[in-house]
């Protein structure tokens, strides 16, 4: 029948980008899924982790959404100096588990949320352009 996906690819569907490389890859929601009789509801965050947009003190909390590559692990470095050049204080979280990203809504890692919004996807944008992003 076609190739086979595995599990995740089964789950998710998968679609592969020109270029190769972990970070090319696009996870496509496959609704076919069900679970305990409804759609699984990849994009349904209310009862992950992910879904939490400030701590309790109010603080920003940044996620970088990748699974652990050179430009996933870049754009962590550029965010931790973006936010060091701008002196503020805030959470920066790695998510890199395949389902934690897949209920985040980022379609082409890396990707960049800032207090539960998505702003980047499928980039590393620079140091500066990240302290443009962070200030808004």
């Amino acid at each position: 029948m076609g190739k086979n996906k595995g599990f995740l690819g089964r789950l998710f569907g998968y679609k592969k980008n020109e270029g190769g490389g972990c970070c090319n890859t696009e996870i496509v929601a496959n609704l076919d899924c069900e679970s305990e009789g409804k759609h699984c509801g990849v994009n349904d965050m209310a009862n992950t982790d992910i879904a939490e947009s400030a701590d309790s003190n109010g603080k920003m909390i940044i996620k970088v959404v990748g699974t652990g590559c050179s430009k996933c692990n870049r754009l962590y470095e550029n965010v931790e100096q973006a936010v060091q050049g701008l002196g503020i204080e805030c959470e920066i979280l790695k998510v890199t588990e395949m389902m934690e990203i897949a209920a985040t809504g980022i379609m082409q890692t890396p990707g960049l949320i800032i207090n539960n919004k998505i702003v980047s996807s499928g980039k590393v944008p620079g140091v500066d352009e990240l302290m443009e992003i962070i200030r808004k």
